[in-house]
């Protein structure tokens, strides 16, 4: 699986299909399989591609999808993505802690996709990134979030491109580092 940034949103591709993420509607190709957005403003209509807007459990071409409200998004803000046998988790900026009863329906997460901004409360980010244990951590910037969260957390963020990634990325052994990628 290739993730990658676009003007607004990000493209998670695997080997048949690719998903878009917050997109803008422009970002939006002929061969997209379905499109995630948390974004109330996105133009649904102007798309013939499968929308997931909302709370709720998804399968398209393949990929499962499980999509929660934690109670502060009136659409979803906390998603878990299965693709390629990799469990990909996405925490909405507004998320500073994941309610009991969704931590358990999330299960193992692989790789974790993290929103942060200039307001973020990183403290708690960097405690849901202890607690779930994931593998990866990738960091959505949404504005000047990056500074402050790498004086919460020890480690080195490593700033690429494209993150590629395989399931065999995720088996290594359980005392390994996590790993935090940002993207340019």
């Amino acid at each position: 699986m290739t993730i990658s940034k676009l003007k607004k949103g990000y493209k998670f591709e695997d080997k048949l299909n690719h998903i878009l993420f917050n997109p803008e509607s422009s970002e939006v190709e002929q061969d997209t399989a379905f499109i995630l957005t948390n974004d109330q403003s996105f133009d649904y209509k102007s798309h013939e591609k499968f929308v997931v807007s909302g709370a709720g459990e998804y399968e398209i071409k393949d990929i499962s999808v499980y999509a929660y409200d934690s109670g502060n998004s009136g659409g979803f803000d906390i998603a878990k993505i299965i693709i390629e046998n990799i469990g990909v988790c996405y925490l909405a900026e507004t998320i500073n802690a994941i309610p009991k009863t969704i931590s358990e329906e999330l299960g193992n997460v692989d790789l974790l996709v993290l929103e942060i901004s200039s307001m973020s409360l990183f403290d708690n980010k960097v405690e849901m990134i202890q607690d779930m244990e994931p593998k990866q951590v990738l960091l959505l910037d949404l504005g000047n979030g990056l500074a402050g969260f790498e004086k919460e957390y020890s480690s080195e963020i490593e700033k690429i491109k494209k993150l590629k990634v395989k399931d065999s990325d995720f088996t290594q052994s359980d005392s390994q580092e996590v790993k935090v990628i940002t993207l340019e």
